[in-house]
């Protein structure tokens, strides 16, 4: 038989929505919820999650990134 394969909870996926808008990277936000980051890109790809053009630095200004 092949792998089982635990489905997200809800509460991971508030988890995942919150870090995103804190800017953790999805690798990041993967190793803290012990999940493979295959599982967390493939969560944001399937809701349409893009990556940010700007992020939030420690000061709390905005600031492009090239």
């Amino acid at each position: 038989m092949g792998k089982i394969y635990a489905q997200l909870s809800i509460e991971e996926r508030v988890v995942i929505q919150m870090r995103l808008e804190m800017g953790v990277k999805p690798r990041a936000i993967a190793v803290g919820l012990g999940r493979p980051a295959s599982t967390i890109w493939r969560e944001l790809r399937r809701n349409g999650w893009v990556r940010p053009k700007t992020r939030v630095c420690c000061t709390g200004s905005d600031r492009h990134l090239t």
